[in-house]
């Protein structure tokens, strides 16, 4: 296991955005490489740490675009059901 040194007093609070999306019929995952140690060149979800006053949607959509770019990608809190062909 690597070693991580604590760099927080208190507990933060961090999210992680999952995007899905079907692509010539396979079904895919919107990932980034990882530029810090010690995850360097590790593959990850875009993710980072919510803000004091932040909502997690506001946060979501932040940190999707400071990591990939992206802006307004349909999100959805509901389970969905796919076929894949």
């Amino acid at each position: 296991m690597i070693n991580v040194k604590r760099k927080y007093k208190f507990a933060v609070i961090a999210a992680d955005v999952v995007i899905f999306t079907i692509k010539n019929k396979k079904l895919q995952v919107l990932q980034i490489k990882m530029n810090k140690y010690p995850f360097k060149s590790m593959w990850a979800m875009p993710g980072g740490l919510i803000r004091g006053e932040e909502s997690v949607d506001d946060a979501a959509k932040r940190i999707l675009h400071e990591k990939t770019g992206l802006k307004n990608i349909f999100k959805s809190r509901k389970p969905q059901i796919i076929e894949i062909l």
